[in-house]
This record gives structure tokens, sequence and C-alpha cells, in this order.
């Protein structure tokens, strides 16, 4: 039997009152009186997580809508008024989505996979850049997933300070749903029974910090080439890396990363 959870009437809920928030023995509710249904569960292991109390055919019903602290009070809080509108308005909030429906996850491996079959490079570090920053997005069918969402994952990154990376990861994005967008009406996906339903980009809506990367406003003089070439300051392995990039023009990453398999010494070459 699961154990009665305890309604408890709290005062209106913030981040600060639901980190306050102590487990006990059993599960119990709070519930934020300035919005009917809304409140936070909190389990006796500590985790928090906001739910929608709502009736829909004459039954009590609970809707998840995100744990905290992952998922902000203020956030929760607007997916539950998202969700009572949907009640106005003769829709269940907790119905699941279509069939066939693909999720932000979904999205993320077949274009991953698209990326691999042309013939990109792997994109071990994008794919991770978006686990780690888009976790709490990756279940939700890729076509509910709207600007605001986005902005609110984009701005969390700009908060941390790393906004060069918030441009990265805001390039990746609209390139994952630009090539959503193509998958649904390509003749060579329609045996694939993973449909994703976008109409729009969401990352078109959301300009990037053209003050978060500068262009260099020099390059190095022949002295300085011939110094870096023969330095000595530099280990053997540094040093040959140095002469690949000033060599080849190539990204640091694309050298320091590469693998003794991409190389034929005998042909000289570097694929």
């Amino acid at each position: 039997m699961v154990p009665e959870i305890c309604p408890i009437i709290f005062s209106m809920l913030t981040d600060a009152a639901v980190k306050r928030l102590q487990p006990r023995a059993t599960a119990y509710r709070v519930f934020d009186p300035a919005l009917p249904g809304f409140g936070v569960k909190v389990e006796p292991s500590g985790s928090r997580s906001f739910f929608l109390r709502f009736a829909w055919a004459g039954k009590r019903r609970y809707l998840l809508l995100g744990h905290f602290p992952h998922t902000a009070t203020a956030t929760a809080r607007e997916k539950a008024r998202a969700a009572l509108s949907k009640i106005d308005g003769g829709i269940d909030p907790a119905a699941a989505p279509a069939a066939g429906l693909g999720t932000l996850g979904d999205l993320l491996a077949a274009w991953l996979l698209h990326r691999q079959e042309s013939g990109g490079r792997k994109l071990d570090d994008c794919e991770r850049m978006i686990r780690n920053n888009c976790g709490r997005l990756l279940d939700r069918p890729a076509r509910d997933v709207t600007a605001s969402d986005l902005r609110s994952v984009l701005a969390a990154v700009h908060r941390r300070g790393a906004r060069t990376l918030a441009n990265r990861l805001r390039a990746h994005l609209h390139a994952m749903w630009r090539y959503g967008i193509r998958h649904d009406h390509d003749p060579r996906t329609l045996n694939q029974s993973v449909r994703f339903g976008l109409a729009v980009n969401p990352l078109e809506a959301i300009p990037r910090d053209p003050g978060a990367e500068r262009v260099g406003e020099r390059v190095l003089s022949w002295g300085e080439v011939r110094d870096l070439w023969y330095s000595e300051r530099l280990s053997w392995p540094a040093r040959q890396a140095c002469r690949l990039l000033l060599v080849t023009g190539a990204r640091v990453n694309e050298i320091c990363a590469a693998n003794w398999g991409e190389f034929d010494l005998v042909g000289a070459l570097w694929t």
C-alpha cells in the first residue's frame, strides 16, 4: 500500500521555500494557494517534484511538471498555467503524445546519425553539450519544445558566464531543428517510423550573442612562425601539433583529437 500523502497549504511557493522543505518518513505535498492545484511533492529521499492536481472525467489526477532544482518554481508554475488553459479548452494535459511523434532526444539521435552518415566528424562534444544543458527537455516531443524553453536554456548558460558556449549550443540546436524539419519530408525517410511534426525552427527567434566571440585582429609574422616552428620550449607532440596547424590551417580539435587511422604515411595523406 502506498502511504497516504498529507496535503499542506503553504504561502506562495518560491525556489527558496521549496529548498527549505525537509523530507519526512512518508511523502507529502505542499500546495500553492496562488494557483489552484499547483504544488510540490517531497519524497522521503529528499527529491522534490512539481505537480498539478486536476479533475478529468470525474477523477482526480496529477500531472508531473518537473523536478527541482532542474526545473525552477516559476517555470513549473508557468507549465501549470498552460495545463489549466488546456483543461479549459477541453484538452487532457496528461494525454500521451501522438504515436510515433519523436521526442527531442529522438531528434538529437537522428541528427547525430545523419551527420555521421553524411561523412561529418563525430560530434561527441556536441552531443554532450546538448544533453548537459537540455536534459530536462529530452523526453518532451520535439514539436512541443518552444522558443521560450530554449531561451531559458541559453539564458542559464549565459548566467554561468559561458557566452561562447551559449552561441555554440544555439548553433547546434538550430542545425538540429533544420534537419528535423526536412526529415519528415525527405523521401528517403518514408520507411522510418519516427516523425517529429516540426513546422518552424524556434531558434530563428533567438538571436546569437554577437559580443561573445571576437575575430582575431592580427596574424603571426614570419619571424614568429619561424620561432614557433623551431621552439624548444614546447614538448615534441605540442611542437608537431603546432607545425600541422601552421601548414594546414586546420582547427585545433581536428589536429589534437586525430587518431592514427586517419593517416596514410605511405601515401602522405591525412583524411
